[in-house]
């Protein structure tokens, strides 16, 4: 099933707002694992469980002073991509507003030089985007409430270099950035450029922003890692987000969830067929946005298509039977 998604890309040119092509500001945070558990997809660096961290560089919190706190997971295999995921990161960070984001970066694999007298969270030498993840939703716990807002963001292709994961990290970064999510309604807790409701609900990518208050219902992202799911949950499945695909199911696995997302289209819905530019003109609804047959793709159907799938993943992860008549799968889901 090559090419449902993965998280890795190369390099392409973008056209970016005037002042966000003199931006420049020193980084806060480095979040960037791209070991492509962040989108439906079979290529992956691998679990990289063996968690050796190397601590002591954090300076301590900032004050958000009511900005949104972008958590970014990076990821360098070795020093010699040091040189093409500095212009991953360049390009990425390139989309901030340093009106309204602060960001907080976690460094996987290897350091790159050029961060290395920044702020950083924590740097570690193995892991996963769980890292990153679980920092985000431990920040949600403290700060549970649905005014303080997060984004997710990671660098795509730092460990794949591709032309469709470069293309896709744009479209990801721009909209996860965006001012339309930023000021998010409140008939959203989700924010993201594509919400897809199959084969499992996901932003393909996984980059998006939320509110705290919602991230807070979700499980701990580490659950997987620590062994706390059904072992079903541990089968690489990305048609069922199990497995190292969980991560990209994670931010929509609880039935609470409101997404919205900006990308009016229907000829892109998930994996990279059709992915649009990063400059493409937002229009923000609430997801899904479209008839479910839209999103409906022969490689894993008929998987997540009906009510009684999903409801079996929330009683599995949460315990929860029962729906309320605000649940989103009802307009989307067939109910047999």
């Amino acid at each position: 099933m090559k090419g449902i998604a993965a998280a890795g890309g190369g390099i392409h040119d973008l056209k970016v707002p005037t002042w966000r092509e003199n931006y420049t500001a020193p980084l806060e945070g480095n979040d960037d694992n791209d070991n492509d558990q962040g989108d439906i997809d079979v290529d992956d660096n691998g679990d990289r469980e063996d968690l050796k961290s190397r601590k002591g560089d954090y300076a301590g919190p900032k004050s958000l002073e009511g900005k949104i706190k972008v958590f970014y997971n990076l990821f360098t295999n070795d020093a010699t991509q040091e040189e093409r995921v500095q212009l991953i990161v360049d390009e990425q960070l390139s989309y901030l507003d340093p009106g309204v984001h602060i960001l907080e970066i976690t460094s996987i694999g290897h350091r790159l030089p050029s961060i290395a007298n920044s702020t950083i969270r924590e740097h570690y030498t193995n892991g996963s985007e769980a890292l990153t993840l679980h920092a985000l939703w431990d920040y949600c716990k403290k700060h549970n409430n649905s005014d303080t807002k997060v984004v997710y963001l990671h660098s795509k292709g730092s460990y794949h270099a591709s032309q469709q994961n470069a293309v896709l990290r744009g479209f990801l970064t721009n909209g996860a950035l965006s001012k339309e999510c930023s000021n998010l309604p409140n008939k959203c807790n989700v924010c993201s450029s594509r919400m897809s409701p199959l084969p499992h609900p996901h932003t393909p990518g996984n980059m998006w922003l939320a509110r705290c208050d919602y991230v807070a219902t979700l499980l701990d992202p580490n659950s997987q890692a620590e062994g706390k799911l059904i072992i079903n949950f541990n089968a690489g499945n990305p048609c069922k987000g199990w497995g190292r695909f969980f991560l990209e199911h994670w931010i929509h696995s609880h039935p609470s969830v409101m997404p919205c997302d900006l990308y009016p289209g229907k000829e892109y819905t998930w994996a990279y067929d059709n992915i649009p530019n990063a400059n493409f003109s937002m229009d923000l609804q609430m997801a899904p946005r479209f008839d479910l047959d839209v999103y409906y793709r022969r490689i894993c159907s008929p998987e997540g298509t009906t009510v009684g799938h999903r409801m079996w993943t929330y009683e599995k992860l949460y315990n929860i039977t029962t729906l309320d008549d605000s649940w989103w799968g009802w307009k989307s889901l067939k109910r047999e």
